[in-house]
């Protein structure tokens, strides 16, 4: 894919992120199973981006499952430190149960990616979404090394796509970091702060790039 054609697909994707955050996102505007996919959810304009791209890359759209425990195509994958987890668009062949036609042999995963947005105050509940993003990347690395999607190659891909709105002024506004007992890590110090039990370092917005 061209960056110019990517380009303009997530731009359409963040048309519809806003779309739905003001409640005027089309609700009949592909027919089918994909208006149902449309409605109401911030990310689907992503979800459907990112699933327009597989398969042009020649994925089998029976391949791509993107559902909660009731749907005809879940996306649900097991975990180490939980029962399972539901992933926003997994790609796997050979499902147990919901095999695609033509599908045969033991399941096959190809990738999982996770969709999370913040839209409202950018710093807060940051936290949260850090921790929330790693602990979902070692319980999936972790349910991996132990076996859990049965087959260790291919290598699965994890993705996890994020998209934050940043108020005017955000990118630049320093947010103050206290260190106590040991040096904040490099790359939220700022020159001087090493002597320092406080300092002012990156905003929000740019944590979460450093993220």
């Amino acid at each position: 894919m061209s960056t110019t054609l990517e380009t303009d697909l997530f731009k359409r994707a963040i048309k519809h992120w806003w779309a739905s955050k003001k409640g005027t996102a089309p609700k009949n505007a592909q027919g089918g199973t994909r208006d149902e996919n449309l409605n109401g959810k911030t990310m689907d304009g992503f979800a459907n981006t990112i699933r327009d791209f597989l398969i042009d890359l020649n994925v089998k759209p029976s391949h791509i499952y993107s559902g909660g425990h009731l749907s005809e195509t879940p996306s649900i994958l097991p975990s180490f430190f939980r029962p399972s987890k539901n992933w926003d668009i997994i790609v796997l062949a050979n499902s147990r149960f919901y095999p695609a036609k033509g599908d045969k042999g033991s399941p096959v995963l190809y990738a999982a990616v996770e969709f999370k947005s913040q839209d409202q105050s950018i710093g807060k509940n940051q936290n949260n979404r850090l921790e929330e993003s790693l602990g979902n990347a070692l319980d999936f690395w972790t349910t991996y090394e132990k076996d859990g999607f049965e087959r260790q190659l291919p290598r699965p891909w994890l993705g996890y796509l994020f998209v934050g709105n940043y108020k005017p002024a955000a990118d630049d506004k320093p947010v103050r970091i206290k260190q106590p007992h040991f040096l904040a890590m490099p790359p939220f110090r700022t020159k001087g702060s090493e002597t320092q039990k406080q300092f002012s370092g990156p905003s929000y917005a740019e944590r979460y790039k450093i993220f």
